[in-house]
């Protein structure tokens, strides 16, 4: 009896429930959701979109319940933290301050209020919090931060002086840079001020800035110091910020400018000189400047601009936002041809009285592929109004051209459109085609990503 017992007590029997492998647990909660990947191969869109709800919900519940699951589930769940209101900011920023873990587990940082528009921001408390907390993540890559009443670009200062808690280095007595990470893509919403330049300046692995300067004057903006942001890439902001961008040297390939309302309010002519100067800066990226988008182009400027931007980056596949005349098109489309590696070209066609229904711009879509035969995508503006042209080879039947696309036409006023066309491209695929459009409404050309994804 004694042996029997001896064989049937819990330290002479097998565990019936082994622990899971750290690999097998990592494979567990990557599956929970595609938009989870490693922590430590963490990579992210240009868009920084957040986790689904329900995938929060899980990790969350995971955390709290298994100890061998809770260590790779937090470090998904603080991964990507995206914040849409102060009291869940604040909340965030606390825990990640008091704890030195988890603060090196967060990967991209997002805060962007989205109650009403009318509120002039946080306090100053709130903000300071903030700072705290960017202070101890020091794996960041990704960071947008949006401050409603541009009051609040101090807490960039990368003076560590400038903090309630700064840091000293041991070895050397001196005070230790207050941010320690590096990141590749920031958005920032913040008056172009010193604090910001002087952050921006120690971001030297930054590829992706998106900044937003609202002051509606004509004073010269501070200039960025030499040698910044030496593999910079892509850049979305105002025209004259991207004034000093260009004076950098860095190697862009997608740019986006917005002509501020300050630059509108001196006169069509002041506005058009500020784009054509803009436009004759391009010349320093020229050589690897691949999409181009400016918005607010003043009527004046465009053929002018059109002109010194095709003599200067002749390696364009995307342009935009061009306010096409609706006469004397053919100009704007002669300077068009120079740029042999087009395939994406947005057009503004907002003033034109009437605006041009759907078979207008089916035609104007054809007018610019006969300039340009490479041509692909063809955008017309609106208003707020969005509608994209693709053209592509015909496939279809004639029975299916004539009682499919049809009805849908009759249906929706603006439908999906196509035209059996002669194309002048080369291969066989682009002797015959057709164009399929695509209606989108309520839409904003800043908020528009094409620039960006070509």
């Amino acid at each position: 009896m004694a042996r029997i017992t001896r064989l049937l007590s819990p330290a002479s029997m097998p565990s019936l429930a082994p622990a899971l492998s750290a690999e097998l647990q990592s494979k567990i909660i990557s599956s929970l959701s595609p938009h989870l990947s490693s922590a430590h191969s963490y990579s992210h869109s240009p868009s920084f979109s957040p986790l689904p709800l329900h995938t929060i919900s899980t990790l969350r519940a995971l955390c709290l319940t298994s100890k061998s699951l809770a260590r790779e589930a937090e470090a998904h769940l603080y991964a990507s933290l995206y914040l849409t209101s102060p009291r869940q900011a604040h909340l965030a920023c606390r825990t990640i301050v008091s704890n030195a873990r988890l603060a090196g587990l967060v990967k991209g940082f997002w805060f962007s209020d989205e109650r009403s528009r009318e509120r002039r921001g946080e306090g100053r408390r709130f903000w300071e919090c903030v700072r705290s907390a960017l202070g101890a993540m020091c794996e960041l890559k990704s960071l947008c931060l949006v401050d409603g009443a541009l009051e609040n670009v101090w807490i960039l200062d990368p003076d560590p002086s400038n903090s309630s808690t700064p840091s000293v280095n041991v070895a050397s007595g001196s005070l230790s840079p207050f941010f320690k990470f590096q990141l590749h893509e920031a958005k920032l919403h913040f008056a172009w001020d010193t604090p910001l330049l002087s952050f921006l300046s120690t971001q030297s692995h930054l590829r992706t800035l998106q900044t937003f300067d609202r002051t509606e004057d004509l004073l010269p903006r501070l200039p960025l110091p030499a040698g910044s942001l030496p593999l910079l890439q892509q850049f979305d902001g105002t025209l004259m910020v991207a004034h000093h961008i260009l004076a950098l040297g860095a190697p862009l390939t997608h740019l986006q400018a917005a002509v501020e309302d300050g630059v509108h309010a001196y006169g069509e002519v002041q506005a058009a000189r500020c784009v054509l100067g803009f436009a004759r800066k391009l010349r320093s990226a020229g050589k690897t400047l691949k999409a181009l988008s400016v918005l607010e182009m003043p009527e004046g400027a465009v053929q002018g601009a059109v002109d010194v931007i095709a003599a200067l980056c002749p390696d364009l596949v995307y342009i935009g936002l061009i306010p096409l005349p609706s006469v004397h098109r053919h100009t704007i489309y002669t300077s068009l041809t120079h740029l042999h590696y087009l395939h994406t070209a947005q057009f503004d066609v907002s003033s034109w009285t009437p605006p041009p229904d759907v078979r207008a711009q089916r035609a104007l879509a054809s007018e610019v592929r006969t300039f340009c035969p490479q041509i692909r995508n063809v955008v017309f503006w609106v208003g707020n109004m969005r509608v994209g042209w693709v053209w592509g080879a015909r496939r279809t039947s004639q029975c299916e051209y004539e009682h499919g696309y049809e009805n849908e036409e009759h249906e929706h006023g603006y439908g999906h459109e196509k035209e059996k066309e002669r194309g002048r491209g080369r291969g066989r695929e682009d002797a015959y085609g057709q164009w399929y459009s695509q209606v989108e409404v309520q839409q904003y050309p800043p908020f528009d990503p094409m620039w960006s994804l070509v």
